[in-house]
């Protein structure tokens, strides 16, 4: 029988086999446990724009990026968007709500076609209660998730506006970048507005002081494309006050 064109198939799950077993803290879980946590979750297909979940949504599910991406942003009063961050193959969505049982913090959007696999709580929660690996490997996503929100709390409005755009830029290169010779490259475009929402400024500051760190060769932007062409000298660019 012919594949149904645009939904998730046996090699999604495949995939999602190769892309937990490289997964942070589930790269160390043994390989039966991975077997069963990919047999037993469904793949999900979400087309560009479509959510995969609200804030204050309460599900039952965990969701493991295998291909595509995620962003995770909320509305404020005002309308603005607040960009919380990006989900990307072999992160996972929903972990703090497995854990604390609250609901969702934020929305997840998908950015480009993306298939997750959803694992249900209760499949996670049965592993984990039998294996401490898969209690570790949540630990260090939780670990990673809260680093990364007090980086951003150390950009605070109190640094100069271009630190301030240098550590959040070196964060991003820290996690979804790829190092390429000497520079760091992102596979995925970031635009300005997204990194103006991240830090809650203007699209017109972040447009002057990404400008700025270009003019210093820290980092080139094109099209989108953020390459970090001096990580050292970006980092140094961080810390200055």
């Amino acid at each position: 029988m012919p594949t149904t064109p645009g939904l998730p198939t046996d090699n999604h799950k495949l995939e999602a086999r190769r892309v937990i077993g490289q997964a942070l803290g589930f790269s160390d879980c043994p390989a039966n446990v991975l077997d069963e946590l990919v047999a037993a979750g469904q793949l999900k297909r979400l087309v560009p724009g479509e959510q995969l979940s609200q804030r204050g949504d309460r599900t039952e599910h965990v969701g493991l990026v295998v291909t595509g991406l995620l962003e995770a942003s909320a509305l404020r009063v005002d309308g603005h968007r607040h960009f919380v961050g990006l989900v990307v193959p072999g992160d996972f969505c929903g972990v703090f709500s497995f854990i604390d049982e609250l609901p969702h913090p934020h929305n997840m959007m998908a950015r480009e076609p993306t298939v997750l696999l959803m694992i249900a709580n209760h499949t996670l929660q049965r592993l984990r209660a039998q294996h401490p690996s898969v209690v570790l490997a949540c630990e260090r996503h939780l670990a990673r998730r809260l680093h990364f929100l007090f980086e951003r709390l150390y950009a605070d409005p109190g640094l100069p506006l271009e630190s301030r755009v240098a550590s959040m830029l070196v964060m991003v290169g820290r996690l979804y970048g790829q190092k390429v010779g000497p520079h760091i490259e992102l596979d995925f475009k970031l635009s300005q507005t997204d990194l103006a929402d991240w830090l809650g400024l203007s699209r017109q500051r972040m447009n002057f002081a990404l400008k700025q760190l270009e003019s210093e060769r820290l980092i080139r932007l094109h099209y989108s494309i953020l390459t970090i062409t001096d990580p050292a000298g970006l980092a140094a660019r961080a810390e200055t006050c």
